[in-house]
């Protein structure tokens, strides 16, 4: 039975107390050049520029300098929106990005976008685009309001595919999250409210089978196991009989509202939670 060590919120408490005076560490916000002091998502590219991705516009940090980069309606090469950006970088070091109503490829020599899509989300407010990854020709990605696509890495051409039918979003929020290993995708599909679809899309087949598991949100631990958060707690899943164990995060049994999951090994994560802080977990011990 995989048991959680130990739990760090603690010692996260006093590290981030006593970084406020760590002069190893440097803070930059507006007065530093930064668009925007909310922060979804930060990306190195092969060159080593760091794009920082806020809600008021994108911004590229060379090590001493922001450059900030915002919608234009004036301009088709300008980014596609001011927020809601997650970035990929492909096989050959390429940063993609998706933004809130949006698809784009930056182009380093012209220091613009190509934008591939450009869309309008209905009735959504907060939503999480979501890059799954890529095999030899597509990109994968899952777009809400809009749905899951391909696109094709030398023509820059985005096909909607009918994985997960997209749906009319009756609430402000809506996601993807997932991965892609051995030509499949493994998805969660939050475009409906409170049924969240945890889908299994094989590509060479082009066959979606739908496993019974409300998850909000899954990690690729190793070969064989993927960890699963969901309302109700979190869960190791097995990627070949697809069956499920309960993870017990908590000694006494009460479920502590596990967000967000980050992989650190094969075996080892962290586990977030609004109110109880962070958790190590090993899931083999």
């Amino acid at each position: 039975m995989p048991k959680l060590i130990h739990t760090l919120f603690a010692v996260f408490l006093c590290y981030t107390a006593n970084a406020q005076n760590n002069d190893r560490f440097t803070n930059y916000g507006v007065n530093e050049g930064l668009s925007q002091s909310s922060i979804d998502e930060i990306n190195q590219d092969k060159d080593g520029f760091l794009w920082v991705g806020t809600a008021g516009g994108l911004c590229r940090f060379d090590g001493y300098n922001f450059k900030v980069y915002r919608q234009s309606s004036q301009d088709p090469a300008a980014i596609s929106s001011d927020r809601g950006f997650h970035f990929y970088n492909d096989r050959d070091g390429r940063p993609w990005i998706i933004s809130y109503n949006g698809l784009s490829l930056y182009n380093s020599l012209t220091d613009n976008f190509t934008n591939l899509i450009i869309y309008q989300p209905k009735n959504l407010i907060t939503i999480e685009n979501h890059f799954f990854g890529e095999d030899e020709t597509f990109i994968w990605a899952g777009l809400c309001n809009y749905g899951i696509v391909k696109i094709d890495k030398q023509s820059k051409k985005v096909y909607r595919t009918n994985i997960v039918a997209p749906k009319q979003h009756p609430t402000p929020n809506a996601w993807y999250h997932g991965f892609m290993e051995k030509g499949r995708i493994w998805g969660i599909d939050n475009n409906e409210f409170n049924k969240p679809i945890f889908f299994i899309h094989d590509i060479r087949r082009n066959t979606t089978d739908t496993l019974p598991i409300p998850a909000t949100d899954i990690v690729n631990m190793n070969d064989s196991e993927i960890l699963a958060i969901q309302n109700k707690g979190t869960l190791l899943i097995n990627k070949k009989d697809h069956t499920s164990q309960f993870i017990k995060v908590m000694e006494d049994g009460s479920e502590p509202n596990i967000l967000t999951a980050s992989r650190l090994s094969a075996s080892e994560a962290l586990l977030s939670s609004p109110v109880k802080g962070l958790f190590y977990l090993d899931i083999h011990t």
